[in-house]
């Protein structure tokens, strides 16, 4: 389960991202004033090296090679997306040109259940949480579910009746729930979810109901890592904070190890090094220790790792260096005693920087999504497979271009990667789709 909320703390970002792309060159798609097409730059040099020699990329509409992965092209966006409005001498409107919409869209997880894919995310610079669904992962449709103010959905996870979706709603948590991935209801604003300042990032189905890590605390500065459980998705139970949790945040939760697993990190405004948290039962909580490689890291995402060498509860989690210029992979048998993998060139050098956003553990060994860039524009949304010993990251093309994937989902023979494209220009929701036999 990857963490919501991909980019910290959004609002200011948003700001200084819009404010540099009215001053940058529009990405290509975006350009013509067009609906959103595949972008027709390829990936710069300094990214293209760190992996496999580039194949050509498909143009748009052309089948693509069945052993790349490809973009998916049916995804619903709001109007406002793809069309900037006029004024009545044909100036754009709430925006600084036709190549930068007043609007953006962003996935920042999604879940497989009984009624196919959900992805969720939501719209800048509203904040407005928003849902997609797909029966199969090739068409998505966007519903917008009633939801008040800032209302970011981060992460979402399905049993057998629906799914469930947690995230921001004004200056609390919030949690909607959807039998069928169409249609979402808000859950009464009560019991653990009410906690005045709780940030929820992320939510998995753990013993017939769920668990949900975030924050509590301020959006800068002090936070406590905080933990729920429900046995509905409806009604919340809110750990106690101990020592174990204080003056931290956890951005992401898995079913591992003894019970659970969350990763995030420590001190004043996640600055510090990463932790690793385990429980049996969702409400007393360890932090992990003896752990040295955490020191210097940033973890994302923890999932379960069936290949670990353990005979249940095996994990994994990944993340990247201090510095962001190379990925890391932890490994666990329980989720209490980690290995980090070794280095490896093709999760970054010197130079760059990439951002392991998700992971999970397939048919082909473990998977890894994230991005690769250089520079603070177009990034390359990023693949590596892990098979034996061996990291491979998925050449740089056309149909990765200008993207970042943020969280991995199977369905079916294929694996799909959500996320975005289009940045800093305009972020723009996206979804990529494995060749056959990548699935679990």
């Amino acid at each position: 389960m990857r963490v919501g909320f991909p980019r910290p703390a959004p609002a200011l970002l948003l700001s200084a991202l819009l404010l540099a792309a009215c001053a940058s060159p529009p990405p290509s798609w975006l350009a013509s004033g067009s609906a959103p097409a595949p972008p027709g730059a390829s990936a710069s040099p300094g990214i293209s090296a760190l992996a496999s020699p580039s194949v050509p990329a498909s143009g748009t509409g052309s089948p693509a090679p069945a052993t790349r992965w490809v973009r998916v092209d049916s995804i619903e966006q709001p109007a406002a997306l793809t069309q900037v409005p006029l004024d009545s001498a044909g100036n754009p409107l709430g925006a600084c040109g036709t190549c930068h919409p007043p609007i953006a869209t962003v996935l920042v997880d999604a879940a497989a259940g009984p009624g196919g894919l959900v992805a969720v995310g939501y719209e800048l610079p509203s904040f407005a949480g928003a849902a997609w669904w797909s029966a199969d992962g090739n068409a998505w449709s966007l519903d917008k579910p009633a939801l008040g103010g800032i209302s970011m959905l981060a992460s979402v996870a399905a049993d057998g009746n629906g799914y469930v979706a947690v995230g921001r709603w004004g200056d609390r948590a919030g949690a909607w729930r959807s039998p069928d991935g169409r249609s979402w209801t808000q859950f009464p604003d009560t019991g653990g979810i009410a906690t005045p300042h709780l940030r929820l990032a992320s939510v998995t189905r753990w013993k017939g109901g769920f668990a949900g890590a975030g924050y509590v605390g301020a959006e800068f500065g002090e936070a406590d890592a905080a933990f729920l459980t429900s046995l509905d998705g409806r009604t919340w139970t809110l750990a106690a904070t101990t020592p174990e949790t204080r003056s931290a945040r956890a951005v992401s939760v898995a079913a591992a190890g003894p019970g659970l697993v969350a990763v995030g990190s420590t001190g004043p405004g996640a600055n510090g090094p990463a932790a690793i948290w385990t429980s049996a039962d969702g409400i007393a909580w360890a932090r992990v220790a003896g752990v040295p490689a955490l020191t210097d890291l940033r973890l994302r995402a923890v999932a379960p790792d069936g290949a670990s060498g353990g005979t249940s509860g095996g994990a994994v989690a990944v993340g990247e260096n201090g510095a962001g210029s190379s990925g890391a992979v932890l490994r666990s048998t329980d989720g209490v005693t980690w290995e980090r993998l070794p280095a490896d060139p093709a999760l970054g050098r010197a130079g760059i920087q990439v951002r392991l956003y998700d992971v999970a553990s397939t048919a082909r060994g473990l998977v890894v999504g994230g991005v690769v860039t250089e520079g603070i524009q177009y990034g390359v949304a990023a693949i590596w497979t892990l098979q034996g010993a061996t990291w491979t990251l998925e050449p740089a093309s056309e149909m990765l271009s200008d993207g970042e994937i943020t969280a991995l989902v199977p369905l079916g023979a294929h694996l799909f990667g959500v996320g975005d494209r289009g940045a800093p220009d305009a972020y723009v929701a996206t979804v990529w789709r494995s060749p056959d036999g990548w699935a679990p």
